[in-house]
C-alpha cells in the first residue's frame, strides 16, 4: 500500500504487532466495535491478525486504524476508527480513500451510529443482514467504487 498523508502531517502506514497489541489499539477497537474488552482482545489477537490493518500515528500508540479484508471483487472494510480528539480533521476519509486505492471498490457494513460517516463519503447505502454481535440493531451495506 502506498502511504498517504493525512491533516498534520501524518501518514497512512500498516500497523505492525507492536500497534496492535497497544492500549490504544484497545481504545480504538472500543470506538470501532463498542464491545467488552476481553471481546475485544479476542478480535485484536485472532481476527486483526490475519486481516490487513492501517492507521496513523506514532508506532506503538495509533491514533486510527482501518482493519479490511482484499476479496476479488474490492476492499471489505471490518473496522474503522479515529481517536475521538482527531474526528473531523478527515482522517477517516483518508483511510478510506487509502483502500480505495487497494481496490475500486470499498464495502462496509455498520448501523445507525455511524452510516452518516458513510454518507457524507458518497457510499451507496441498502438494508444489511443482522449481525449477531449486534442484536436488535438495524445494519446497513455501505458501497463506493472508485
Amino acid at each position: 500500500m502506498k502511504t498517504d498523508r493525512v491533516p498534520h502531517g501524518a501518514a497512512v502506514r500498516v500497523l505492525v504487532e507492536q500497534d496492535l497489541a497497544s492500549e490504544q489499539m484497545l481504545a480504538l477497537m472500543r470506538q470501532a466495535a463498542g464491545l467488552p474488552d476481553a471481546e475485544l482482545c479476542r478480535i485484536i489477537a485472532e481476527e486483526l491478525a490475519v486481516m490487513e490493518v492501517v492507521g496513523t500515528g506514532p508506532r506503538g500508540a495509533p491514533t486510527s486504524m482501518a482493519a479490511y479484508v482484499s476479496q476479488s471483487h474490492g476492499v471489505v472494510l471490518e473496522y474503522i476508527a479515529v481517536a475521538p480528539e482527531l474526528r473531523g480533521d478527515g482522517i477517516g476519509r483518508t483511510l478510506v480513500d487509502a483502500l480505495a486505492g487497494v481496490s475500486g471498490q470499498v464495502v462496509a457494513e455498520t448501523d445507525d451510529d455511524a452510516v452518516g460517516f458513510y454518507r457524507a463519503l458518497d457510499f451507496d447505502i441498502g438494508p444489511a443482514p443482522s449481525d449477531p454481535r449486534w442484536p436488535g440493531r438495524r445494519r446497513y451495506r455501505c458501497v463506493r467504487r472508485s
